[in-house]
């Protein structure tokens, strides 16, 4: 039987699988596995509920984790027993998102590389090795530019009722809650960066708005502010991004770095299809 890997690619609200053989390719998305938020039994559950993941008794498996969240060995461990204890057999490797990013953009050439979904993070890659910078705060206190952040400012100004008339209108045409079913909404959801996130597309539907133009205009801005530029070389090699925010909101993401005299590099939706070009044999 020839070799099987999977790999999976996980982000804070969903988490991508592809498993690879030498003849096809099988693909799911399921919940985000990030260990800030989960636990192994959570992992645990996740894998036996889907029948995709039925042939984990193959002696030959290999797993390759790319996870955001995964940053630290007390975090990775969180993933790795779960799959562990789910795949007894497999060998199973845990590597932080961006990881994943570097590998699907740069190849072996320099580059800052940036995530934007859910969360943000943001590294440089010299063509051999990683410098991370600053830890990240997480989706709290940082996550600069992410959807998580974008989702915490228009809720903020929808509360606050400062978003124009018109959109506090279709808001509440739209998702029908009232102020106080939000808010509980928010603080009693399992999964609040991701709650938070998901407002986003309510921008995505109001794209040509001036408001949602200012508003993440001003969150990309704080991105490159608190994440791009604090390596010296962002000046001098391309800033590639991966994530869902970073690939739908393109054109306002190049205006900034125009601003910045940032050279724009790759934008993707997801970095899956460099990975399995990176794993498969």
């Amino acid at each position: 039987m020839s070799k099987l890997i999977l790999i999976g690619e996980s982000g804070s609200t969903k988490t991508d699988w592809v498993l690879v053989s030498d003849s096809h390719q099988k693909h799911l998305t399921t919940i985000g596995l990030n260990p800030f938020i989960v636990d192994s039994a959570t992992v645990i559950e996740t894998i036996d509920e889907h029948e995709f993941f039925s042939e984990k008794s193959n002696k030959d498996l290999e797993i390759h984790f790319y996870g955001s969240g995964c940053s630290t060995p007390e975090r990775n461990a969180v993933i790795s027993s779960g799959l562990e204890l789910s795949f007894p057999k497999a060998a199973v490797t845990i590597y932080h998102d961006i990881q994943a990013a570097v590998n699907a953009t740069c190849s072996e050439t320099p580059g800052v590389v940036g995530i934007i979904g859910t969360g943000s993070n943001c590294v440089y890659f010299d063509g051999k090795s990683i410098n991370y910078g600053h830890p990240s705060p997480g989706y709290l206190l940082g996550d600069e530019g992410a959807g998580s952040n974008i989702g915490k400012v228009l809720l903020r100004d929808i509360l606050y009722e400062i978003a124009p008339s018109d959109l506090l209108e279709s808001f509440r045409e739209t998702y029908n809650l009232s102020p106080a079913q939000l808010i509980d909404e928010v603080y009693n959801s399992p999964l609040p960066n991701a709650y938070i996130a998901s407002y986003v597309q309510f921008l995505g539907q109001h794209s040509k708005h001036q408001y949602t133009k200012e508003l993440l205009h001003r969150c990309f801005t704080q991105f490159v502010k608190f994440h791009v530029v604090q390596f010296p070389e962002s000046m001098h090699v391309p800033l590639h991004l991966v994530g869902s925010i970073a690939y739908h909101f393109e054109n306002i993401i190049t205006d900034v770095l125009g601003e910045w005299n940032i050279e724009k590099g790759q934008i993707l939706k997801s970095p899956l299809e460099g990975l399995i070009d990176f794993h498969k044999p």
